[in-house]
């Protein structure tokens, strides 16, 4: 067992630290240890020097001092600096569009961009409670065949308190899955295209149908929509100054929402009373007065907004809250 261990010390290490990182530590503290636990395991087996172990002090004042090393921090630096002020998505979509007429143009794309900023940025995922991941794998022609610029919907996440859309593709991909061994070929067939429909709709992505949009179109209405949702509650909020903010004119700001068949103006005043009607039916906001409420989501006037919400939802903001209140 010994001399299997020291003739195979290489790869037992990086095995080592494999199962360590799949483990989720950090890759820093992964390194260290796993160094560490094998040089006690070298000493002890006679191949590793414990003179070596003394020097490791000035081994880490030695590469503290190597000016090189600072190009580390500074390539994180570079990559916050494009995340925040938006350069990173830029980025994204003009290499899109430069790789746009190679086969797997795409996937060039991605990862040269995943690369360059990878540094910076990790995500964690915690699911508390029971949970289920359900997958749903469709081909890029049927994609392609009910709505422009697929791609713009790869790891984009979609939440379904601020979507009614959202909501409906979750309950129908449900649905499918527990019901798709009895359904027939074409059936099923159909309930995979109308789901694809309402992913479009979801996501705000343009239609076959409609209008074509070019890819930076199509990216770019998915950031200002989602932009708007994260600014419900400015009042101040106008096609003006989501424009500039996006490096637009006005005039184009109404021409993408055109392809939609709507208005900038009417899709914020859309979902800033989507918002305030989920807002009064929740259980956990009904100690909030619905002036509260109204004025969270960008509404300054409330005769104006008791009005608007009467029309969309037919009835008053208050009676609408009494009713979900009776409701069992």
């Amino acid at each position: 067992m010994t001399a299997f261990l020291i003739a195979n010390m290489a790869p037992i290490m990086f095995a080592s630290l494999v199962i360590i990182l799949l483990l989720g530590y950090p890759a820093a503290f992964s390194l260290g240890a796993v160094g560490l636990i094998y040089a006690f395991v070298g000493i002890q087996l006679g191949e590793f020097r414990p003179d070596f172990l003394r020097a490791l002090p000035e081994r880490v004042y030695g590469v503290m001092n190597n000016d090189t090393l600072l190009a580390i921090p500074f390539f994180t630096f570079m990559g916050l600096v494009l995340e925040r002020s938006g350069m990173a998505e830029d980025l994204l979509d003009t290499i899109g569009q430069l790789f746009g007429t190679i086969r797997g143009g795409l996937a060039y794309a991605v990862v040269f961009v995943g690369a360059l900023l990878a540094a910076f940025r990790s995500r964690d995922l915690w699911l508390i409670g029971d949970f289920k991941i359900l997958t749903l794998s469709l081909s890029r022609v049927l994609a392609d065949r009910y709505f422009a610029r697929a791609q713009y919907a790869c790891a984009a996440p979609l939440s379904i308190s601020n979507s009614s859309a959202a909501r409906v593709a979750a309950d129908m991909l449900q649905s499918i899955s527990r019901n798709c061994l009895q359904m027939e070929s074409d059936h099923g067939e159909a309930m995979i295209e109308s789901l694809v429909r309402i992913v479009a709709l979801a996501y705000g992505l343009p239609s076959m149908n409609g209008a074509a949009a070019s890819t930076g179109q199509s990216a770019l209405l998915v950031r200002i929509r989602n932009y708007i949702l994260a600014h419900l509650e400015d009042e101040d909020l106008c096609p003006k100054d989501i424009a500039a903010k996006h490096g637009i004119s006005e005039r184009y700001l109404s021409k993408l929402f055109a392809m939609q068949a709507t208005t900038a103006s009417r899709w914020i005043w859309t979902q800033r009373l989507e918002a305030a009607r989920r807002a009064l039916q929740a259980p956990q906001l009904a100690h909030r007065k619905i002036s509260e409420i109204a004025y969270t989501f960008g509404f300054n006037d409330m005769s104006h907004f008791s009005f608007a919400f009467k029309k969309r939802f037919g009835c008053a903001p208050r009676e609408f809250r009494a009713r979900k209140t009776r409701t069992p």
